[in-house]
Parts: C-alpha cells; structure tokens; sequence
C-alpha cells in the first residue's frame, strides 16, 4: 500500500520564491486521476490519508516556524509583544492538536497508518530541524573554497537522512521505511539542487532506473501480469533479496525436524513424537534453550500436519512472495519520481520562457545595461544592436534566474556574446584581468571641527588635492573588535580634499572606532590633530593598488585608463591556486591604478592578502546591474 509521491514538505523560503507557482493541481490530478478513472477513490481511503496528514503537518510546521522566528534575534527585526507571542504558540498548540485528531480518527477507523511515519519525518521533523538551527555552517575548505556552505539545520536533516537510509535498510531491508526515507528525504534533496538543471535530473533518474531495473522488471510483473511472475528463475529472485537485505518471512519447518520435503506424514509424525518427548520441559526441566527448541517443533509439526498444502505452495518460491510486494511499491514510487522529475522539466521550461521574455522586454525598454561586458562601445551603439537584435519575438536570448536581484551571470554574458558572434557582430574580448596585488591600503575620514592645522595658516584641514601625500598620520585609539588600545603609524598616499579622506600605503591592523579615534598628521613641523569620522569605504582590504594584468590575447587584459570602468565587476583574490575571497569594485581610478571596493572583502578562510603575494582575477559578471541593491556611482568629489 506504499502509494506515495515525493511531496516536496519542507522547501526553504528562498526555494519557494524561485521556483514558478501554480503546480500543484497538475500534480494532484497525476495522483487522484487513475483512482477517479477507477471507480474507488472513497473505497481507498488509506491511499489518500498521506496527502492530507501532509497538509495538516505543513500548517503545523508554518505555525511553529513563526514562534522560532519570533524569538531569533537575527530573523525577528521588530520587537515582539507578549500578546502576539503567545497567540502564535496557542495557535501552534491548536495546529499540534489537530495533527493528533486526525491520528486517533485514523486509529479508530482502523486504516492503514504505518506510512504516516514516513510522513511525520519528512513533514515536521525536518523542517523543525532546519527552522531551530539556522545558525550558517561552512564546511572545510579545499583551495580556498568549502565543500558545502550550509545551516547547522540543513546539515542536521542530511546526516539525519543519511543515517536513517543505512538504519532502515540494515533493520528491515528494502521495506516501508527505507523507501519512505529514500523517496520522501533523500530523493527531494537531489530534486530541490537540480531543480534549475532538469538535464542533470534526467540522467540520475535515468542512471537510477538503470541500476535498479532487476526490482522494477519484477515491480511491474506483480502490478500488471502477476500471471508471469513464475518466469523468474528462483537464483535470480535470491540474488534480489540479499541485495535488499529481505530475509524470508516463511520460515524452513522441513529444516526445522530434520526432513526432506517429500516426506510422507507418518514420518513427519514419527519424527514430531520423538523430538518432543527428547525436548518435553517435563524431561529437560527449566532449560531456556530446550523450552524454546520445543517450541519450534511444535509450530513445525502444526504447519506440515494440518495446514500442509497452503504450506507447500508459500514456500515453493518464497523468495518471489518476498520480493513482489516490495519490488512493486518501489516500482509505484519510482512511477512519481519519473512523473515528477517529467512536470519539473516542463515548469522550468516554462520558466525560462518567461525568463527569456523578460530580458527582451527589458532591452525593448533602452534600460541600463552593463555594456562592457557584452562587449561593444559606447553604449548608445551597444543598446541599438541588442533592441535590434530583439526586434523577433522568437529571438534566442540567455536565461536569467529568479533571484534576490535578477542580474543574470559569468555564463548568461558568455551565451549573449556567442549570439551576437552568431548574427555578425563584431565584439570586443571579453574584459578579465589577472595580475598581482602591488599594494593594500586603508581610507579613513577626518573630523574637521576638532582639528587644527597649523601648516595651513591656521584655517583647518587644507583644501589642496593631495596635500597631505607623503605626511605621517598617527592613528591612537582603541580596536573595536577586542577592546584594547592601539597606536599605528602609517604613510598617506593619497588626499581627497573635498571629502578629507586620506589613504595610508598599508592597513592599520585593527578597526579603529569612528568619532573616539584620534590621529596626528605630521610633516616636519607642521601638524594636525583631530578625530577620525565614519567611513563606508575605511575597512581593511578594501582599497588596494593593482599591477598591469598578465597577457591574454583572449581577453580585455590591459587596465583601462577609463575612470570607473570596472564599478560592478566582480573581484576575487587568490594566494597561489587557494580562493581567498571576493567582493564587487566600487570605483576605479586609473592614475593609481587603484580599486575601491563595495565593501571588506568577503573572505573564505584564515588566509589573508598580501602586498605583492597575492593574485587578482577582476571581470563583469552581471548583464543588467545591480542598480536597486548598489547602483553604479561616478564618484566625484562634489562642490565645497
């Protein structure tokens, strides 16, 4: 009775919202269908009970979810009342009471329940596990990069999954619970990470069904010919039952007393009557083992005495009546995968249909475009090529994924450039730099109203452009992230007048504490005290000095002398073949080949960037920027 289709209970939220909507009724209709066609769908309760024991846990799970929510500090970012509080637990407790309900009427009606089971883990167990540990877990790092970057929850529910596969299979073979655990965990985990890929997602079904076909052929035999099942021949069905560690339930009472089974009844009896007068308690008294031997014979004797034709026919070929039962539920659960696997191909067909519609309508519209990266200038001419090529609404145009910020990728650039090639158009290569990192620097603001400069007659901060390069700026105070005073001494390298910020040729070594953090600007004589401001580009790492990139006559290698031509491209540092981290480029100047970036650079591991060390890979990686999350800025110093 194992009818069940891999229900997908416990999707994420960000899951949720990219994947297209409206699915469900077709997947319904898959399931209630062939049961309508029937005639029994009220005949065959026990069928349908999973689907709303699912709907009920999903409600419940929903409701619970909103209580750890409402206590994390990091998902709740308004304060809670007490009243709201506990009205989200009382309606949790009447989710809970419900689920309970709905047990007991299913025990009373006496209908099929054990498959619940399997439900109750995937509908509630694991979404509470990855809703009570969302606490980020990153895994350990192979060149720079994790092997998985995940949630103690979801980490959790996959060692969970894993355990229960091997558990369930060692306790009772290929049975209710292992394939609960394999067509309700497992298989929804590979279907949520290849959701986007359904090529991929085809093979492993297919690599799957390939491997598992000697259980499906004899699924499908016992569905639909149960007639023909007795061309299996019976070492084909043995080698079946120990690859799915199936031990037979009938057990061997020929064996038992010692016969061969042809064996007349008079010396079954024969034999019955000596072995239990050698076995009676009276004779061997309290020992346990000959109790229990007694026992067997008995059992024996009844089986092949009076019940011995019903016998002889169940263990003519017991390992057939095994194997059918088990081989066609798993062939029925492979049915949905397959069915499943055929309607998430087609949603994301769909999807990317409307995807591609999407972008055209988006180019038609003259919207902003990252040009440098499709590779033609200006960009007024590279806005007429694309609406051009646009104009055909059947027009071949790359996918972009639903996510946080639609902006498309490395691979959706690459495929509008390999389209544009294909029409005719000359491109310019694509924009990638390699090259080393000469210098790491740090930017700091300084507060005017407490500083003085005496070099400057007496008037403050100077207003010159680059004045103070080649000055000493002494930085006093304390580091924000252990409390301790520190002092460093730096040397500026750059002076950006109309907003007083200065760049110092090496970072500090700790974060110093906007408004609380003095400095000393010293030349000679002259000097300037003051404080330090707050400053959106003054962490560690986040401005650095670039040397000219390696030659690739394959791409755009040279730096651009084009002020900001790199804002928005991506940019990551590696120590040898180890990632160290990324970050997006801010500003770019060219007279210092300097980069500013968005913000610290998100590093990966311990390591950390060295001046002359490390390597910088920088190239655009979105085709429409992020203008809604960091718009593109020409940063220019404005007027006084």
């Amino acid at each position: 009775r194992l009818v069940l289709c891999p229900i997908r209970h416990d999707l994420t939220r960000e899951r949720r919202q990219e994947r297209p909507n409206g699915t469900r009724r077709y997947r319904l209709a898959f399931i209630f269908l062939p049961a309508i066609i029937r005639g029994d769908i009220f005949s065959s309760v026990s069928l349908y009970l999973p689907f709303v024991f699912g709907y009920l846990l999903r409600r419940c799970v929903r409701q619970c979810s909103a209580i750890f929510e409402a206590t994390d500090d990091v998902y709740c970012t308004l304060k809670i009342s007490h009243s709201q509080y506990m009205g989200w637990v009382w309606k949790a407790v009447f989710e809970l009471a419900v689920v309970l309900t709905f047990l007991v009427v299913c025990h009373f009606m006496k209908a099929e329940t054990r498959i619940l089971v399997n439900f109750f883990i995937a509908g509630f167990v694991c979404p509470m596990i990855r809703a009570a540990l969302k606490a980020p877990h990153r895994g350990p790092l192979i060149k720079g990069r994790p092997l998985w970057d995940e949630t103690w929850g979801e980490l959790v529910v996959q060692i969970f999954i894993i355990l229960g596969l091997v558990l369930s299979w060692l306790y009772q073979g290929m049975d209710q619970l292992f394939l609960g655990f394999l067509f309700l965990l497992a298989i929804p985990q590979l279907q949520d990470r290849l959701w986007w890929k359904p090529e991929k997602h085809g093979y492993l079904v297919l690599v799957v069904l390939a491997c598992c076909l000697p259980f499906f052929s004899v699924g499908i035999v016992s569905r639909f010919f149960p007639s023909y099942l007795s061309i299996f021949p019976k070492f084909y069905l043995k080698i079946l039952c120990v690859l799915s560690n199936v031990q037979p339930l009938v057990k061997d009472y020929y064996a038992v007393l010692g016969l061969s089974r042809d064996a007349d009844m008079k010396t079954i009896r024969r034999v019955f009557r000596a072995m239990s007068l050698e076995l009676h308690p009276d004779k061997v008294g309290d020992d346990p083992v000959a109790a229990e031997r007694f026992n067997q014979v008995r059992e024996a004797s009844d089986a092949l005495t009076k019940q011995r034709a019903a016998y002889d026919k169940a263990i003519e070929n017991v390992e057939l009546n095994d194997m059918a039962p088990r081989c066609e539920a798993f062939m029925i659960m492979m049915y949905f995968w397959i069915l499943h696997s055929l309607i998430d191909w087609v949603q994301v067909e769909d999807a990317i249909i409307a995807m591609k519609k999407q972008l055209r309508e988006y180019i038609l519209q003259d919207r902003k475009l990252d040009t440098n990266s499709i590779g033609i200038e200006p960009e007024v001419e590279c806005r007429k090529v694309l609406k051009s090529y646009c104009d055909k609404e059947d027009v071949e145009l790359p996918s972009l994924p639903a996510r946080a910020y639609t902006t498309g990728g490395r691979e959706d650039i690459e495929r509008m450039r390999e389209l544009l090639t294909g029409c005719g158009v000359e491109l310019k290569p694509y924009i990638e730099v390699n090259g080393i990192v000469s210098h790491l620097h740090q930017e700091f603001v300084l507060l005017t109203d407490l500083a003085f400069n005496e070099a400057d007659g007496g008037t403050g901060i100077s207003s010159t452009e680059d004045f103070y390069v080649g000055w000493e700026i002494t930085v006093d105070g304390k580091d924000i992230n252990t409390g301790k005073a520190a002092k460093e001494t730096r040397k500026v390298v750059s002076y950006r007048a109309a907003r007083r910020v200065v760049t110092i040729d090496s970072p500090l070594g700790f974060d110093a504490e906007p408004g609380k953090t003095k400095f000393v600007l010293k030349k000679g004589r002259d000097e300037v005290k003051g404080m330090l401001g707050y400053h959106v580009y003054g962490h560690s790492n986040q401005v650095m000095s670039l040397d000219e990139g390696q030659e690739n006559q394959k791409y755009q290698w040279s730096l651009s002398k084009e002020t900001n031509y790199y804002t928005g491209h991506k940019f990551e540092l590696y120590n040898g073949e180890t990632y160290i981290g990324w970050q997006r480029v801010h500003e770019y100047l060219p007279a210092r080949k300097m980069v500013i970036l968005k913000g610290p650079m998100a590093l990966m591991g311990d390591e950390k960037p060295e001046a002359g060390k490390t390597r910088y890979k920088m190239f655009p990686d979105q085709i429409i920027p992020q203008n809604n999350a960091t718009p593109f800025i020409n940063r220019e110093d404005p007027p006084e």
